[in-house]
């Protein structure tokens, strides 16, 4: 199949046929050009960048491919009750490709094992999909930002970083002192009260600021009624993680500025991949802080 990176020169029609590792190439170098962007500082050309990666058919066909076909959430409907199974399904969906609509999420309360339910938020698929687009859009500008202890929902970090960064912190002792301490606070709640306004005002004049909104203020839907959506971000959404870093951005360097002999390392705890494990998961920001 031809194609470019912009889009495809005849309409796809055979899912088999898709060179999947040309696609992955040409995102991963978009994904390069605006972390580079970014990185120095160059706006104008991050923002051209960031418009060329939300018109890339690359872009397009492999988000459909990881929510359709990778993920384990796959078979799970929004409340228009769509799902994409087959690969004749997924040529049409490409074919057909509008965009996402900003539907409100499907609601779905499970027990935790505190006997308190934990809302799971779960977006239609043509939703999670223009979700997975804008995140390919979108995070590689804030990985060239993102603060140096941030380990949480991070491209090429996890927890074993984190540890380890807890333990270079613990050994740097340059005044000879034993006396360390070591703070763990969970920030409760978290997803399901983030500000929508400190994470619309982060990522400002971004292209798809106006879809990030549109998802934030969409609503849910729980037993047949709409409720409205002041705060938070859905967990279930494949962007909301990411949302969630930017929201939390600046909180090291806060933290530092209030006693310049605090460290701090920032991660996530989760338990539970797919929907029936997150059943009793805890899906939670973690703050370690380390003094002597």
């Amino acid at each position: 199949m031809k194609m470019t990176v912009n889009g495809q020169r005849e309409r796809l029609k055979d899912w088999s046929q898709i060179n999947w590792r040309q696609m992955n190439k040409a995102v991963r170098n978009l994904r390069r050009r605006i972390f580079r962007a970014s990185e120095t500082g160059n706006f104008r050309k991050l923002r051209n960048l960031q418009k060329l990666m939300m018109r890339s058919y690359a872009n397009l066909l492999l988000s459909v491919r990881q929510i359709t076909q990778t993920n384990q959430g796959k078979q799970t409907a929004g409340i228009d009750k769509e799902v994409i199974n087959s690969p004749a399904q997924r040529v049409k969906f490409v074919n057909t490709w509008k965009g996402g609509n900003q539907k409100p999420v499907r609601r779905v309360e499970i027990p935790k094992k505190n006997g308190k339910m934990r809302p799971l938020g779960i977006p239609t698929v043509r939703d999670r999909v223009m979700q997975a687009i804008v995140k390919n859009t979108l995070e590689p500008e804030w990985e060239a930002r993102f603060e140096p202890n941030s380990y949480g929902f991070r491209p090429g970090r996890s927890c074993q970083d984190a540890i380890e960064q807890s333990f270079t912190r613990l050994s740097d002792n340059p005044r000879g002192s034993n006396d360390k301490w070591v703070l763990e606070a969970d920030i409760k709640g978290f997803f399901d009260n983030i500000a929508h306004e400190s994470i619309l005002k982060m990522i400002s004049n971004f292209p798809k600021r106006g879809v990030i909104e549109g998802w934030l203020k969409a609503g849910f839907v729980l037993n047949g009624k709409l409720n409205p959506t002041e705060t938070g971000t859905p967990q279930g959404g494949v962007i909301s993680p990411l949302l969630a870093n930017i929201g939390l951005h600046g909180l090291e360097t806060y933290i530092k500025s209030t006693n310049h002999r605090l460290g701090v390392v920032r991660y996530k705890a989760i338990n539970g991949r797919s929907l029936p494990q997150l059943a009793t998961a805890e899906e939670k920001r973690k703050l370690l802080l380390f003094t002597r």
